[in-house]
This record gives C-alpha cells, sequence and structure tokens, in this order.
C-alpha cells in the first residue's frame, strides 16, 4: 500500500510539473485559449481518420491539422 501512495504523489507531482512548465509566464486565459485550440485540432484528427493509426501517424495528423 505504501508504494502505491508513492506513485500516486510521484504522479500528481509530475503533472503539477508539466502543468508549470506549461503555463509559465502566461495568463490563465492564454493557457485556456492554447488548451482549447489543441482539443479542436485532437478532434479534427480523430474525424478525419477514425479508425486511428501508428503514433507517427498520429503526429503527422496533428501537423497537418495545425497547417489548416
Amino acid at each position: 500500500m505504501l508504494g502505491f501512495g508513492v506513485v500516486l504523489y510521484a504522479t500528481l507531482v509530475l503533472l503539477v510539473v508539466m502543468f508549470l512548465r506549461r503555463a509559465w509566464g502566461r495568463s490563465f486565459d492564454d493557457v485556456l485559449a492554447r488548451s482549447e485550440a489543441e482539443h479542436h485540432q485532437v478532434h479534427g484528427v480523430h474525424s478525419r481518420h477514425p479508425l486511428g493509426g501508428t503514433w507517427k501517424q498520429f503526429r503527422q495528423w496533428m501537423e497537418e491539422e495545425e497547417e489548416r
């Protein structure tokens, strides 16, 4: 049980660090706007490729969607 708690807290710390790195120097509205744009980007890729593909294909599709 102790090991599970350590993993859980380590995951929480990792998520907080990832958020802070992404949000550093930006306003909360900027963070939300970027998140919304990425959300729509993922939905666009999913609607064009509903069966999915490899990770390499997904990254290529995300780049193509970003250019639109």
